[in-house]
C-alpha cells in the first residue's frame, strides 16, 4: 500500500518494481492524497496498464496516518505491506515474502531493507543485525525475544496480517510519527513474529521538505504516539511492568534520533518533553543508553 503526495519523480520506478515481480498475486493500493503535481496522472497511466494497481483519490490532503488508515480499510489481501514512493522492491522479493508467509503464518513479518542516496551509496537498514541473528525457521513473541522491541520505531520492512490488525483495531495515529501507534502495539500483541534475512526493498533518501504534505504533524507528536503505546502496555495485566521495561529504551533511543535531526532552536523544548516522557514511562530499572550521543545530550543540558 502506498500514499502519494508530490512524488511524481519516483512513482514509475516504485510501481514497476512491485508489479513486475515474478509473484503476481498482489494488489497495489495507491492513495492519491490530493497530490498537486502530476502524480495522479501518472497513477492513472500505470493503472490503465495493470488492473492490479488500484487508485483511491482523496479530495483534500489529510495526514499521512489518516491516508494510511484509508488504505488499510480498503485493503482486501491477507497481508498488508506499507511502502513509500521512494521505495523499490528487489527482484524476487514478493516471491520470497510469500513463501515465508506460507511457511510461518506470522502476525508480523520483518524483512531486511536498505537505504540509498541520490548521488550513490548504499547501506543496510537499522535492523539488519537483529534479523540476521534471529532464527529464520522459527517464530517468536516479544517476550521470547525482547530485542524485537527495537523494531517498533519505524514502519519500514514490516508486513502485517490484515486480520490481526483488524481484530485488535490497530490503526495509525494522527500527526507525526503515526506509525509508532501501530508498529509497537503490533509487536506487543503478536503471537507469531517472523523474519526474512533478505533485502526486499531499498529506500532512496531524498529531502523531505520538497514533498512533505500539510497535516503530517510535527516531531513533538511522537510523545502522543508513545503515550498511546504505553496505555496499551499498561492494559496487559500481569505483563504490564515487563512490557514497560521492554519499551522504555527503544522509545528513548527514538527520541534521541529525532533530537539529533532537529534545528538547534527546537532542541531545548524537545529535550524537555523527552525528559518528561521518560520520567512518566520509566520503571526505574532501565539504564540510559550509553555512547557518544548520550554524552553530547548531557553537555547540551548543562549548557
Amino acid at each position: 500500500m502506498l500514499v502519494v503526495f508530490r512524488e511524481q519523480a519516483y512513482l514509475g520506478e516504485c510501481v514497476t518494481s512491485v508489479l513486475e515481480q515474478s509473484f503476481r498475486d498482489v494488489e497495489l493500493l495507491a492513495v492519491d492524497n490530493a497530490s498537486p503535481d502530476h502524480g495522479p496522472e501518472i497513477l492513472d497511466e500505470l493503472a490503465a496498464r495493470d488492473e492490479r494497481l488500484v487508485v483511491r483519490r482523496l479530495e483534500r490532503v489529510v495526514g499521512l496516518g489518516d491516508a494510511r488508515n484509508i488504505a488499510l480499510d480498503a485493503a482486501a489481501g491477507d497481508y498488508v505491506w506499507f511502502i513509500v514512493a521512494t521505495d523499490t522492491l528487489s527482484p524476487g522479493a514478493l516471491a520470497a515474502v510469500a513463501a515465508r508467509l506460507d511457511e510461518a503464518s506470522p502476525d508480523v513479518l520483518v524483512v531486511e531493507h536498505a537505504r540509498s542516496e541520490p548521488l550513490g551509496g548504499w547501506e543496510p537498514g537499522p535492523h539488519r543485525a537483529f534479523i540476521r541473528a534471529a532464527p529464520e525457521a522459527e517464530s517468536f513473541t516479544l517476550d521470547e525475544r525482547p530485542g524485537a522491541a527495537e523494531l517498533g520505531r519505524d514502519l519500514e520492512g514490516k508486513i502485517f496480517r490484515r486480520e490481526f490488525l483488524r481484530s485488535h483495531d490497530l490503526r495509525f495515529g494522527a500527526g507525526g510519527y503515526g506509525s509508532v501507534s501501530l508498529t509497537f502495539p503490533a509487536l506487543l500483541l503478536a503471537e507469531r513474529i517472523s523474519v526474512l534475512p533478505r533485502v526486499c526493498s531499498t529506500r532512496l533518501e531524498v529531502p523531505q521538505a520538497a514533498r512533505e504534505a500539510p497535516g503530517r504533524g510535527t516531531p513533538f507528536d511522537v510523545f502522543v504516539q508513545y503515550d498511546a503505546v504505553f496505555r496499551l502496555a499498561d492494559s496487559q495485566g500481569e505483563r504490564a511492568a515487563a512490557r514497560r521495561r521492554l519499551l522504555v529504551l527503544p522509545m528513548l533511543r527514538h527520541y534521541q534520533a529525532i533530537l539529533a535531526r532537529l534545528p538547534r532552536q527546537k532542541q531545548k523544548d524537545f529535550f524537555a518533553r523527552m525528559s518528561e516522557s521518560y520520567q512518566q514511562h520509566a520503571t526505574g530499572e532501565e539504564r540510559l543508553p550509553e555512547g557518544r550521543r548520550s554524552r553530547l545530550e548531557l553537555r547540551f543540558v548543562a549548557n
